[in-house]
């Protein structure tokens, strides 16, 4: 070295020497303090005499013209973010008496190629490889027990890892994003994975895991894109959480007969899987767990299972059947929606409750068998089940939801057991195909629109506990043409009857009291009696209604209504006399037509 280059540092005591391309560590010095060279020297190469022992945490961090480092033969250990971030650093030899490297020591060495670890390390701390993105080429030592977090995360040139039989845990994203990692080899004592242990290693293509692994935790293959065989050992309990998520290459998969539950998302997004063999001992499967599963055609639910989650097989779109045991008593929200290829569902006796959307959008849905204790199905429950020509309703029925069978347009009839109570709002909307609807007097509540643009629907029993006809309840019947309201209906709600074209005759009970707007707009309805008890009616009531008559007692709100909307009039004295006349002369002639053509 030059003198006018020499530049002359203390540490510990000890002089060291840098001439800008190499760093000479005094000899005698024992130990390198902590943060003492961070991002202060320009060197290319440090040299270590014989006599430091211990490199302490972050002395080399960030030195980022370092190339070349030579550590002495009796170095024992290495601490943390020694040589952290240190982005040229190519060559580094760990010595054999090397006993312990701390946490991130080479953390984003993005430039180091090649490492050996030692045979006495026994752990590969938090991130110490992380991010270094060069390194294709690792070795390590017989008596590793661990790899922890994110051990080598990122090290995205890393084409393949040899396990030693040491090896007992893999971290939490231990290898995570080694995107050209291609080949692991497991040890056969290995016992547990960590979270995201192999997630985004997109070249990974078969895997065969040791049957002494118990636990593989959540997300630990997620985004293995070329994932398509993978064997799990015989112990493993449960199957995480997006473990499989976006392997988009998986097309089928053994579940060991030791798996419990699977986890939400599990095979979320496994678009290629086609079959799935389930334990028997299988009692959850959990929430989207089969979600976007789209070429899914095999799968038999074993007799252990008791919960299926929130769309557990949602856009599951070739699944041909289901067959859910009576071991199961919970049923998700949405489990099989848009499940377009299901033609057959059996739900077994355990399900007390169909949740919103558990078979919605399941278009060729045919067949559908309920349990006998189904209590209550929920809303969009089987909307737009365009196939679903027939259900049997069970006797324990107790509530049916807002758009329930929303345009189910082969249902043809319906008949419920006396208990339903509640029927919700568009429950058989659009249900085009119905054509007889019986209702049980225990039902007290209809929904708005339950039964709108049932085109084809001719004949309802409205039971006598209804207190209101609901807002659009038949709107656009265009098939009705009788209706018989019952006797305790205090209202005729909005839209009620609105454009039931073909409704001709229509008797309002005296328990009536408001007739709301366009509840009669645009029907064929001739005639209508409507009673002394009816104190309002609104002016749009019977909007184009142009051939109407209406029956009232003279001097009643009806009367007065029907005379100042200039709508023909008929007294309900004249109605009884005429229809006493007709009785009593035998005359089949329809008494209404005598007061056809006659104004009031």
């Amino acid at each position: 070295m030059s003198n006018t280059n020499e530049n002359r540092t203390e540490n510990n005591g000890k002089i060291i020497f840098s001439d800008g391309h190499e760093l000479i560590i005094a000899f005698g010095t024992t130990e390198i303090s902590k943060d003492i060279y961070t991002g202060t020297d320009d060197a290319l190469k440090i040299i270590f005499p014989e006599t430091v022992k211990k490199i302490r945490d972050r002395s080399f961090s960030w030195y980022k013209g370092l190339q070349s480092v030579v550590l002495p033969d009796g170095l024992s250990g290495i601490g943390e973010g020694a040589f952290n971030h240190c982005s040229s650093l190519t060559e580094i030899r760990l010595p054999e008496s090397l006993q312990e490297i701390g946490d991130w020591a080479f953390y984003s060495c993005s430039s180091l190629a090649y490492i050996s670890i030692p045979d006495d390390i026994v752990r590969i701390g938090d991130e110490m490889f992380c991010g270094c993105t060069a390194l294709s080429g690792v070795s390590l030592g017989h008596k590793i027990a661990g790899i922890g977090n994110k051990a080598f995360s990122g090290c995205s040139s890393l084409t393949e890892i040899v396990l030693p039989e040491s090896v007992l845990n893999l971290g939490d994203f231990a290898f995570s994003g080694c995107e050209q990692l291609a080949f692991v080899s497991f040890p056969g004592r290995m016992q547990s994975m960590g979270n995201g242990v192999f997630k985004g290693c997109g070249r990974l293509l078969s895997l065969s895991l040791p049957d002494s692994v118990t636990n593989i935790g959540d997300s630990a293959f997620e985004d293995c894109v070329n994932l398509r065989e993978i064997r799990f050992g015989n112990n493993v309990l449960r199957v995480s959480e997006n473990i499989f998520r976006n392997c988009i290459c998986l097309s089928f998969f053994d579940l060991p007969d030791s798996v419990r539950a699977i986890g939400s998302n599990a095979f979320f997004g496994c678009c290629s899987l086609l079959t799935v063999k389930l334990s028997d001992a299988l009692s959850s499967i959990g929430e989207a767990a089969f979600a976007y599963c789209r070429n899914l055609v095999g799968i038999v639910l074993p007799p252990s299972l008791e919960s299926i989650e929130n769309h557990a097989f949602y856009l599951c779109e070739t699944l041909p059947r289901i067959h859910i045991p009576d071991s199961v008593c919970e049923l998700g929200e949405s489990a099989f929606e848009e499940c377009a290829r299901l033609e057959n569902a059996v739900i077994g006796n355990g399900i007390k409750k169909i949740l919103p959307y558990t078979f919605s959008k399941c278009m060729i849905l045919k067949n559908v068998v309920l349990p006998d204790g189904l209590k209550e199905i929920g809303d969009f429950a089987f909307d737009q089940c365009y196939d679903l020509t027939e259900i049997n309703v069970p006797s324990a029925l107790r509530t049916i939801g807002d758009c329930a069978f929303f345009s189910c347009t082969k249902l043809t009839e319906l008949r419920f057991s006396y208990g339903l109570s509640a029927i919700g709002e568009c429950a058989f909307k659009e249900c085009r195909g119905l054509t007889c609807v019986s209702l049980p007097d225990s039902v007290i509540q209809i929904g708005k629109e339950a039964f709108s643009q049932c085109s084809m629907l001719s004949e309802i029993e409205i039971p006598n506990s209804i207190p209101y006809i609901s807002e659009g309840m038949f709107e656009y019947c265009i098939s009705l043409k009788n209706i018989v309201l019952p006797g305790n209906v205090i209202r005729i709600e909005k839209n009620a009857f609105r454009k039931c074209v073909n409704l001709d005759t229509v008797t309002v009970p005296e328990s009536v009291l408001r007739i709301e707007e366009y509840a009669f707009e645009a029907c064929g309805l001739r005639n209508i009696i409507i009673p002394e008890s009816v104190a309002y009616i609104d002016e749009t009531a019977f909007e184009d209604c142009f051939d109407l008559i209406i029956c009232a007692p003279k001097g009643s709100y009806a009367a007065k209504f029907a005379r100042k909307n200039g709508i023909r009039v008929v007294y309900s004295e004249e109605m009884l006399a005429a229809a006493e006349e007709e009785r009593s002369s035998g005359r089949k002639r329809r008494f209404w037509n005598k007061f056809r053509t006659k104004t009031d």
